[in-house]
């Protein structure tokens, strides 16, 4: 292996290409990144781009490993030689978002990326974490219009499962009895959420038809009055196509005129068997979800609220119910018929808490630090949903003091015996 001083007469593409080109595990990978710094500081003065380069670098495998801080140390040092848009994304990505204050520093990084890149893929992906920035901060006007470059950013595309469409984009003008295809982006929660806009668009003349992945199109078209087509169906053919999220763009959706009459999904009415108080509980999200491990907790997480002898408990976690009361749920037809029969449902950020909300349900939503944006900083209430309260962590990782907030709330809600 070469010493730290042969790494001089490399440029930067090919230290980045040698780094690439490393199929040892990650540590090792590590190690060689570690050892080219090490020439500083005295090399750093004479190669300040190279340095900065390798700076990024560390801070981008740090990032990947989950250290936030040790990666905001790294790019802070990048900047420090040779600022560049990649970098200011990079620590804008790394903020610990717990209140305005830091909400408004990532905005303030963003700002400094754009400055130095207001072109191409890194610029459309600023954008669009600029968006979701706005988003969280309330000024959701400035926030969709940027948000419609996150189908230019490959990552974000392959995320969200949008799959394009061959037919032209509706631009939210009145319709003549047109066909528009909302089309499939995000998860199921997203779906759940995003419905409530299709008679939107039948009073502008037109007939929606919303795509779904597979498992949602039957219950879909049950508990809403508009067609559904699966994602898996290439053959339906429309007049005009629109992405959901962009809906909120088309129709400049803000906080005062959010579209929040629940519900607006109508199953079947369950009867319910007898008058105990019923909860129905969720404390993890699917992990396929990038950011599941920050907004999931375990089992033993909630041990103190299941401890109130007087509730019911009824799990709606799907694969595991920690001995609690359960049911298959193996449909969301299953799921429905279970929340209805429950007076509350406490739950993470997950799909259970956008269909609880959109059925008129009341849900308690414990929320992590830097939730998804659609929730926004601060607040115990969101314009998403009259009937859900959200109890936010104050502390990165701690659980425990949200479990405790909620527990307080239940034993002195008018529910407690």
């Amino acid at each position: 292996m070469k010493n730290s001083e042969e790494y001089t007469n490399f440029t930067i593409d090919e230290l980045h290409q040698l780094v690439v080109d490393t199929t040892q595990k990650v540590t090792r990978v590590h190690e060689l990144l570690r050892s080219i710094t090490a020439m500083e500081p005295e090399q750093a003065k004479r190669s300040p781009e190279l340095f900065a380069k390798m700076h990024e670098w560390i801070g981008c495998l740090h990032m990947a490993d989950g250290n936030l801080l040790r990666a905001r140390k790294e790019y802070e040092r990048s900047i420090e030689l040779d600022p560049q848009a990649s970098v200011y994304y990079g620590l804008a990505l790394t903020t610990p978002l717990v209140d305005d204050t830091s909400w408004s520093k990532q905005l303030e990084y963003l700002a400094a990326a754009e400055a130095l890149s207001p072109q191409g893929e890194l610029a459309d992906a600023v954008r669009v974490t600029k968006a979701e920035c706005l988003g969280a901060l309330g000024r959701w006007a400035e926030a969709w219009p940027l948000y419609e470059a996150r189908h230019n950013v490959p990552w974000v595309k392959a995320l969200s499962g949008y799959l394009g469409s061959k037919f032209p984009r509706w631009e939210g003008q009145q319709l003549a009895g047109e066909t528009v295809l909302v089309l499939h982006e995000g998860g199921i929660g997203d779906t759940f959420q995003m419905v409530r806009y299709l008679p939107e668009i039948k009073a502008l003349g037109g007939e929606p038809v919303l795509q779904a992945v597979p498992a949602l199109v039957e219950f879909l078209e049950q508990v809403q009055p508009y067609k559904v087509v699966s994602t898996a169906w290439e053959h339906f053919k429309a007049d005009y196509s629109i992405p959901m999220w962009s809906l909120l763009n088309v129709f400049h959706v803000t906080q005062q005129n959010v579209r929040a009459l629940v519900p607006y999904l109508h199953p079947r009415p369950v009867l319910r068997e007898n008058f105990s108080f019923r909860v129905g509980v969720c404390w993890a999200g699917t992990s396929k979800n990038p950011t599941n491990e920050r907004r999931s907790m375990e089992f033993k997480d909630i041990q103190s609220l299941l401890s109130i002898p007087w509730v019911r408990w009824v799990s709606l976690q799907q694969g595991e119910d920690g001995g609690l009361e359960v049911f298959s749920l193996k449909v969301w037809f299953d799921t429905v018929k279970v929340m209805q029969t429950c007076d509350l449902v406490i739950t993470i950020d997950t799909s259970i808490a956008h269909l609880a909300g959109a059925l008129g349900l009341p849900v308690w939503m414990m929320l992590s630090t830097g939730p998804d944006y659609r929730w926004m900083s601060q607040g115990s209430t969101t314009p998403w949903y009259p009937t859900m309260t959200l109890f936010r962590q104050s502390t990165p990782g701690d659980w425990d003091k949200v479990v405790q907030d909620v527990t307080k709330s239940l034993q002195e809600s008018p529910w407690s015996p």
